[in-house]
């Protein structure tokens, strides 16, 4: 694919530098990063996934830096220092989501294998030392394949455009698209019960948050009567439970469907997103989700909704929940205190 990076009518005598859109794009995409980080901030420096993410803030935050600088000192050099940090970018981000999603399962593995009883110290090496071996894997090989290609085209209304050619973020539409497919497919034969389902899972969230709050009570005021069953108001519904897999499903599909549409959409619509801007933090809390929900599905198949997985930003054991309805089980979200248990003077 290739990126405008000016455009002059002889004629008139007009020129539009690119510069500024190809600026709030990358401003854009860093300010989108930083509010996933703010929603992902509790494992940031705990964990391999936080580490990452906070890696491609840092080399977002650099990149959108540089091009700010390019803006505010041009010189007539400028396109071809624009065009060279754009390729580079493109061609490091095009290498990373393969690698990234390897280096996740290898990590989970590890884990679970060996690292359960590492030191603090020993952790964060193992977090950090795999990030920049990859980074610095995927610059040099940028850097040693670096080719800029400035090209000079005429348009149907006799403009001159300079592109330069860039690297689009195949990987990430590709496995977007794959993921919307299945995720469609599968809920496509149940879509008449899909709503009521979601009513259902829209009552299990409140309950569990009115167990969250009866609980805190409790520990503020524990002479204060509360029941498991108080103000839950849960009633079950007449409608068959999905299948684990399936409610699995509904639960990634809720989060992620909105994302998962848009990319798909760009794919179909044949608009072109450039590697530096597709391979985002949207995109690998997306994939960390599938990962996580593939382990949670093969886990609790033992070991029931509260099997030992990743933090991540879909609620799991909810649909759990759901594909089971029972309140005995819903008790479990949070377990309430009562005064049976507690000695009161």
């Amino acid at each position: 694919m290739h990126a405008i990076i000016q455009k002059w009518d002889e004629a008139s005598d007009l020129h539009i530098d690119y510069i500024e859109e190809h600026m709030i794009l990358l401003l854009s995409k860093l300010g989108l990063n930083f509010l996933v980080l703010c929603f992902t901030h509790n494992r940031m420096c705990s964990s391999w996934q936080g580490m990452c993410n906070l890696s491609i803030v840092l080399a977002d935050l650099v990149v959108a830096t540089f091009v700010v600088k390019l803006w505010l000192f041009g010189s007539d050099e400028t396109a071809v220092s624009l065009c060279s940090l754009l390729t580079i970018t493109s061609k490091t981000y095009e290498a990373l989501p393969l690698p990234l999603i390897a280096l996740y399962l290898w990590d989970i593995w590890l884990e679970d294998t060996y690292s359960r009883n590492w030191r603090t110290s020993y952790k964060v090496i193992k977090n950090i030392a795999p990030i920049m071996t990859l980074w610095m894997f995927a610059v040099f090989n940028a850097n040693s394949a670096l080719k800029v290609n400035l090209l000079e085209q005429r348009t149907a209304t006799n403009q001159k455009v300079l592109l330069c050619e860039v690297q689009g973020a195949s990987q990430v539409t590709y496995l977007a698209s794959v993921i919307s497919s299945i995720c469609i497919c599968s809920m496509l034969p149940y879509y008449s019960w899909i709503p009521q389902w979601l009513c259902d899972a829209e009552r299990m969230f409140e309950a569990r948050d009115k167990q969250k709050m009866g609980h805190l009570v409790t520990l503020i005021n524990p002479c204060t009567q509360m029941t498991p069953n108080e103000g839950i108001g849960l009633v079950k519904s007449p409608l068959p439970r999905p299948p684990l897999w399936l409610s699995l499903v509904l639960g990634f599909s809720t989060l992620w469907m909105p994302y998962l549409v848009v990319t798909t959409g760009s794919l179909l619509l044949f608009i072109c997103i450039p590697a530096f801007i597709g391979v985002n933090l949207m995109w690998l809390e997306c994939a960390n989700s599938v990962l996580t929900g593939l382990i949670f599905w093969a886990k609790s198949r033992r070991r029931g909704p509260y099997a030992s997985v990743r933090l991540n930003l879909c609620s799991w054991e909810v649909y759990w929940h759901l594909s089971r309805w029972t309140l005995r089980d819903m008790k479990l979200i949070s377990p309430v205190l009562t005064t049976k248990d507690l000695l009161c003077v």
